[in-house]
């Protein structure tokens, strides 16, 4: 036995429900040979009991059994759900980590490109084209449509 699956039915409730099991089995034997008897009612009633009795035994015998099957599965999948809690974890920290580059080079490329403006405003270089197209300006463009 493990550390994590659950406890089995000690050995003396295992022997008393297997003892029970087949008192009953011997006691339906018995009833059926004495079909005949005038008291025969009266022991049918008491068997009733006895059932009672062997059916919690076997519950407990066959119980743990299934219910052991089951803590096992979801010890399976609960792991299952954990590994893939970590994995989306991570991938959520690299989707920020990169949201967070895309946002710092889309301030970087702005400020370089408002400062090529502005030198091109005063005078600092000539524009042989007539207009900021330089390709930082267009640099600059497209980062503000895909971050604004």
């Amino acid at each position: 036995m493990t550390d994590n699956s659950p406890p089995r039915p000690s050995p003396v409730v295992t022997v008393v429900a297997i003892a029970l099991i087949v008192v009953f089995v011997g006691a339906l034997g018995l009833l059926a040979g004495m079909r005949a008897d005038k008291n025969w009612d009266r022991l049918v009633y008491l068997l009733g009991g006895l059932e009672a009795l062997v059916f919690s035994g076997a519950g407990v015998l066959f119980g743990a059994s299934v219910q052991r099957a089951q803590a096992v599965t979801a010890r399976k999948d609960a792991e299952q759900a954990r590994t893939d809690a970590q994995q989306a974890r991570t991938e959520r920290d690299k989707a920020l980590r990169a949201g967070e580059a895309g946002r710092a080079l889309h301030a970087a490329v702005a400020t370089k490109a408002e400062r090529e403006r502005q030198e091109d405003r005063l005078g600092g270089r000539p524009d042989d084209e007539g207009g900021p197209t330089s390709d930082l300006a267009e640099l600059a463009e497209l980062a503000e449509r895909l971050f604004s």
